[in-house]
């Protein structure tokens, strides 16, 4: 028997005269399932067969059972199989990386992040609190210098108070800086009678943090203050000021919560004064803007001179961040009573510089 092409069909009678039938085996390359066909013989001249499409087949043994031919189809005997003996002087091939799974990709990025970059410092617009009377336990980065400048409008005793300050802060160490305020101009217009107006006073203030809480949750601070009476009313002080006190802060991600409790005296001058302001601030930032930082204050104070005056007031407020050295703030506020400004509105910028 002669070997045909893949595509022949291969016909194989069989001896019985009275059942005459012929397997068809195609041993076409694409078929995919062995499939044999049993022919029926035409009755005529010749004795013709008539032939049926077939799939896949291969070359029968001379035996004609449908066994496939080892030589036929270029397979080995099985008694002329070996076994593939190893080089021993081959090299072990190396192991196929293992693929990474698509969603493990955005999580190995980000703790790849975290680890190579360390933790950013807090945004300015989280650190400025020029016009505000509640200050902070938060640090600048050592060797950071931080200008604040701002202009106020109050009414206070049917008269009108405008006021321009400013402030350089200057970070020496992890938790110590020192500030230095000057006030720079004041005028008071009475609702009747002459307008008031001067220079106001320098004064040095000084903060130094103390170590609560290692995750920095909760942060405690000291402030000492000296404000010498150089300047001229109505922004200036009755001799020479002396005030200590402590801020305390308690962190969180999204919000956070200022406290301040200060004892302020002033002596030589001819009325002496002990004043003991108390405030709060809770200042929330906005989670789609993180350039966005809104604040609400509450703020009493106690003064105790020839007679005992107490106050209260409150401040909303927000402040922006141009840039990350550049913020802006927009604050107003009222007094609940005693003697502080009936109607407040301060505006504030703020720029930082250094390492």
């Amino acid at each position: 028997m002669s070997t045909r092409d893949a595509n022949t069909c291969w016909l194989i009678p069989h001896t019985s005269h009275s059942d005459t039938t012929t397997t068809r085996l195609d041993t076409h390359a694409g078929a995919t399932a062995n499939t044999r066909e049993r022919l029926e013989p035409k009755r005529g001249p010749g004795n013709a067969f008539d032939l049926h499409p077939c799939h896949d087949a291969r070359p029968l043994s001379s035996s004609g059972r449908g066994t496939p031919d080892p030589s036929a189809t270029g397979m080995d005997r099985p008694d002329e199989r070996r076994a593939p003996q190893a080089n021993p002087r081959a090299k072990p091939a190396p192991p196929k990386p293992e693929t990474m799974d698509a969603r493990s990709l955005p999580t190995l990025l980000l703790a790849t992040l975290l680890l190579a970059t360390p933790l950013a410092a807090e945004p300015l617009h989280h650190v400025t609190t020029l016009g505000s009377p509640t200050e902070h336990a938060i640090f600048l980065p050592e060797g950071t210098t931080l200008l604040e400048a701002g202009y106020g409008i109050g009414h206070r005793r049917s008269a009108q108070l405008h006021t321009l300050h400013g402030r350089a802060s200057l970070t020496l160490a992890e938790q110590l800086d020192v500030r230095l305020g000057w006030d720079v101009f004041g005028i008071s217009l009475p609702t009747s009678g002459p307008a008031t107006y001067g220079v106001g006073d320098l004064y040095l203030q000084g903060r130094f943090g103390l170590p609560v809480d290692r995750r920095e949750t909760h942060r405690l601070a000291l402030l000492a203050t000296f404000r010498p009476g150089i300047g001229q009313a109505p922004v200036s002080v009755d001799g020479v000021l002396l005030g200590g006190g402590a801020v305390y802060t308690l962190q969180f991600p999204d919000f956070r919560v200022d406290t301040q409790a200060t004892l302020d005296i002033e002596i030589g001058g001819q009325h002496p004064r002990l004043t003991l302001p108390l405030s709060g601030r809770i200042s929330y930032a906005l989670p789609n803007a993180a350039r966005v930082l809104l604040f609400a204050e509450l703020m009493t104070t106690v003064r105790a001179a020839n007679q005992t005056d107490v106050g209260a007031g409150i401040h909303l407020g927000t402040r922006f961040a141009v840039s990350p050295d550049l913020a802006l703030g927009l604050s107003i506020g009222g007094a609940l009573g005693g003697s502080l400004p009936t109607a407040a509105l301060a505006l504030t910028g703020a720029y930082t510089f250094g390492p």
